[in-house]
């Protein structure tokens, strides 16, 4: 491996890291494609880290704000989202508190009341069973889920 090969992959690492938060996991990955030894994938973890190019406190924060806003995923399928990508539990925690619990209790209640219209069963017991199932496959915890759906009926 020359220099320049390695100059190379970090300018290309740069500019990966550059285009949109990403995490050290993916890096590391992206890092595979080179021929590079493990020091020099340190040099460039490092190099990144150091430059600003690379946080995974900042890649946490920005998940979960995305993945709430936008996807309107609840705090448990974030939290396996970011434990796929190796991160440690006391960042993925520290970036869930950011959601704020006024909003994300709303977002449930959205949900219920959206829901809610769209089943057609009649009985109330299978309606409610049908509302928590779709609510826990979007990751909401079942004690908030069923608080909010119990303020419904």
């Amino acid at each position: 491996m020359n220099t320049r090969d390695f100059q190379t992959a970090k300018l290309a690492l740069e500019n990966y890291c550059a285009y949109q938060e990403r995490c050290t996991t993916e890096v590391l990955k992206k890092l595979e494609s080179f021929d590079l030894n493990d020091e020099q994938k340190n040099q460039i973890i490092e190099h990144l880290q150091i430059n600003n190019f690379l946080s995974d406190i900042r890649y946490c924060s920005a998940v979960v704000s995305g993945k709430f806003r936008i996807n309107r995923w609840g705090k448990e399928k974030i939290k396996s989202y970011l434990r796929q990508k190796r991160l440690s539990n006391s960042l993925i925690i520290k970036a869930i508190e950011e959601i704020n619990q006024d909003e994300y209790i709303s977002t449930i209640e959205y949900f219920i009341n959206r829901k809610w219209d769209e089943i057609k069963e009649k009985d109330n017991f299978k309606k409610q069973a049908k509302c928590i199932r779709f609510l826990l496959s979007k990751g909401f915890e079942f004690d908030l889920v069923k608080e909010a759906i119990s303020k419904k009926l």
